[in-house]
């Protein structure tokens, strides 16, 4: 993923999986030994016990379509474009 300063480079069975590469070097991100699905599972649980779920299977298709939407615009006017709700 491309940002106005940096660059993040995933990438399933790579040690370390995540890279940030700025200002020319290219460093490692420290994550913690742990799978998605588990990180996601312990966040809902602890949001759940403090307020009402809110999660709804819509609103991570809302956000893949806004982050494309402004990587479109990004590209067509060759500028950064903030992510909104």
């Amino acid at each position: 993923m491309a940002f106005e300063r940096a660059t993040a480079d995933f990438e399933f069975g790579r040690t370390p999986p995540l890279l940030l590469a700025h200002e020319g070097k290219m460093e490692p991100v420290p994550m913690e030994a742990t799978s998605a699905y588990d990180a996601k599972s312990a966040t809902s649980w602890t949001h759940r016990a403090r307020r009402p779920p809110t999660d709804r299977p819509d609103r991570g298709a809302e956000a893949v379509t806004r982050m494309l939407e402004a990587e479109r615009k990004s590209l067509e006017t060759e500028a950064p474009v903030r992510v909104a709700r």
